[in-house]
């Protein structure tokens, strides 16, 4: 969200121009937590509305702390989650629905 595409513009700022949902997709993995979190305040900074935030699987195993990186997310943000995408799968259908719930 804050990777600048110009010198004076990021991806939030096209987000807050076009007034869309912002879906997080979080890879899979303790060392991306942080990440997650810092991504979800400053979007939440910049007042952007989320739609929710994705799991994903970057490993075909999984993570062994999988369900604790999702259980840790969502103690921590009001933000819904909404789902999990398994390794080299599509988005399922489920959070697809989701997401046009309130379109």
């Amino acid at each position: 969200m804050a990777t600048p595409f110009s010198s004076r513009t990021d991806f939030a700022d096209l987000a807050a121009a076009l007034n869309l949902r912002v879906v997080l997709v979080v890879a899979n993995g303790v060392d991306y937590l942080n990440s997650a979190l810092l991504s979800l305040k400053y979007g939440l900074s910049r007042s952007l509305t989320f739609a929710g935030w994705i799991l994903n699987e970057v490993e075909p195993a999984g993570v062994p702390a999988a369900s604790a990186l999702a259980k840790v997310l969502q103690d921590l943000t009001d933000v819904q989650c909404l789902g999990v995408v398994r390794h080299k799968e599509p988005l399922g259908v489920g959070i697809i629905q989701k997401l046009l719930v309130d379109v």
